[in-house]
């Protein structure tokens, strides 16, 4: 008998969540009650009941109630792994091999000029290398001649082309959705369920024997106005899933500061982008808020979070909280919001020395018709489209993930051999975007939304970027960032486009539009990218490149 991933229906044995005062940068005066008047104008509480007029997915909708909240229920999970599909087993055995030296340090692909996709034989070389050394570049004509395509300028767009279509500047939205909920119970797959999943269970120590869990890390999280329920939120949840790293800085007496040193608890502060205390979240954005911060805690258990809000959501004041969030030591960014007001001409927000950005494209269907497609389009930012998960493992595209073409921006060196094409395009990667049991306002919710990877994304950079810092190299930047998911994916003898099955979980099912591109196939494709991750092995890879 198939063993199942376990989905959960745990009893909240907690008592009242602890109070929401917390540290919070450059505002020592702030009151941050949890009782502070929210907007009169939020009328669309999350926390009020709700029904969907529309089927949340395929997912047989059965609950457990195996998971405790008191014992961690990761070891036991483990051992579904031989029961999943094939292609699981055959990457978990090819993964071993990541642990020998010569790792990627000698790999060089070079495919004849008659293959599908012509233009391969590269390797990133150049100046936006961060934390990435050069490999050698060996060229065929036919790479030339893609190289060549490559660099057209993005004014001469051709004709026909599918690029997203640009609205003028607005504000941004999130990229999740309410599903479910409330509910005294958190009703989804638990943290346990994806850490095992994805692998986060397997990473090992790093080179100074710690754990790998993002320790000495900080994942910084972008959105605007001010949540005054979110450590609240927070230490609930952690209660719930008690196996999971407790936080400082959830109460008033617990307070902390971020900071790239390891230390034995990990640290959550709150920052305002300006020095100035924004106005009151509406209650829709409150989801998006403990979403985030709750998940990416989920895969990178041993970072410090600092959650930047910005004064609204004009790309001008994402922007300079983006840019906060890089000065407070950020070393992984996560943006789970699209927005008009950002271009091409902002993506020097994007190419800093110390950090690397993900966002992501979904929500929406494909090709993605938000109107909004950046920073998720930025050739400076990965990409995450979304899966759906079911309860015996396997995974399809998810059908409201994204992908699009970016006729703004030309192909960047590192999707050469991959995409087809002189443009940018994403996604990049993709994660679990269905199922997923958050805390907002004390209150128990279920929701979707390529926004459930893009943060858990960040954790696993953390990750990888705490084992790259204990070999004494330095993190994951910039367009270095996506130079390495991309030459991991290339490992193992794999030949683009079909990814690494030691590093990702190819998804060649299911659709997020009617287009052919849309569709999960074979190799990198728009709606999943190059696939979901096999973290255990991935980890290793980039730390070792």
């Amino acid at each position: 008998m198939t063993p199942c991933l376990a989905r959960q229906d745990i009893t909240d044995r907690t008592e009242a969540a602890d109070s929401n005062e917390a540290t919070e940068r450059k505002d020592p005066t702030a009151n941050t009650e949890p009782n502070e008047p929210i907007d009169p104008t939020d009328n669309a509480d999350p926390t009020e009941p709700i029904e969907s007029t529309e089927p949340l997915h395929a997912m047989q909708r059965t609950e457990s109630s195996e998971a405790s909240d008191h014992l961690d229920p990761r070891p036991a999970a483990a051992a579904i792994y031989p029961s999943w599909p094939a292609r699981r087993a055959v990457a978990r055995r090819r993964s071993s091999s990541i642990l020998a030296p010569i790792g990627l340090r000698f790999v060089r692909f070079v495919v004849s000029a008659a293959a599908s996709y012509p233009d391969v034989g590269y390797q990133p070389e150049g100046a936006h290398m961060r934390g990435i050394r050069r490999r050698r570049l060996e060229v065929t004509l036919t790479a030339c001649a893609g190289l060549l395509m490559a660099i057209v300028p993005a004014s001469t767009t051709a004709g026909g082309s599918t690029g997203v279509a640009r609205s003028s500047p607005g504000e941004a939205h999130v990229l999740s959705t309410v599903v479910g909920g409330p509910s005294a119970t958190p009703k989804g797959f638990a943290p346990a369920t994806i850490r095992n999943e994805y692998g986060f269970n397997g990473m090992g120590s790093d080179a100074n024997g710690n754990p790998i869990d993002g320790r000495g890390q900080i994942i910084g999280i972008v959105l605007w106005d001010y949540d005054p329920y979110l450590q609240s939120d927070m230490s609930k949840f952690l209660k719930t899933y008690s196996y999971l790293t407790p936080m400082a800085g959830l109460t008033a007496t617990s307070k902390c500061t971020i900071s790239r040193t390891i230390h034995t608890t990990p640290c959550f502060e709150v920052a305002y982008a300006t020095g100035v205390k924004p106005p009151p979240m509406p209650a829709s954005d409150r989801v998006e808020a403990s979403l985030d911060v709750e998940w990416a805690h989920v895969t990178a258990e041993g970072a410090d979070i600092v959650f930047v809000e910005a004064a609204g959501s004009t790309g001008p004041q994402l922007l300079v909280a983006v840019d906060e969030a890089v000065t407070l030591g950020a070393t992984v960014v996560s943006m789970s919001w699209d927005q008009t007001g950002i271009t091409a001409a902002d993506n020097s927000h994007f190419d800093a020395p110390t950090a690397g950005f993900v966002s992501g494209s979904g929500d929406f269907g494909c090709p993605d018709n938000s109107g909004q497609p950046y920073p998720s389009e930025s050739s400076y930012v990965l990409s995450v489209g979304g899966t759906q998960l079911f309860t015996d493992g396997a995974q399809t595209a998810w059908n409201k993930s994204g992908g699009a073409i970016n006729n703004t921006e030309s192909r960047p060196s590192y999707q050469l051999n991959w995409s087809v094409g002189p443009y940018r395009v994403d996604n990049d990667v993709s994660y679990n975007a269905v199922d997923y049991p958050i805390t907002v306002k004390g209150k128990w919710l279920e929701a979707f939304g390529v926004s459930a990877g893009i943060p858990q994304w960040a954790g696993l950079i953390a990750d990888a970027d705490q084992d790259r810092v204990s070999r004494g190299n330095s993190v994951l930047a910039a367009q270095g960032l996506l130079d390495g998911i991309y030459l991991a994916a290339a490992s193992h003898g794999a030949i683009p486009p079909d990814p690494s099955p030691a590093m990702f979980d190819d998804i060649t099912t299911g659709s997020a539009g009617s287009k052919g591109v849309c569709h999960g196939s074979t190799g990198w494709d728009w709606p999943t990218g190059l696939g979901t991750p096999h973290a255990d092995a991935l980890v290793n890879e980039l730390a070792d490149l």
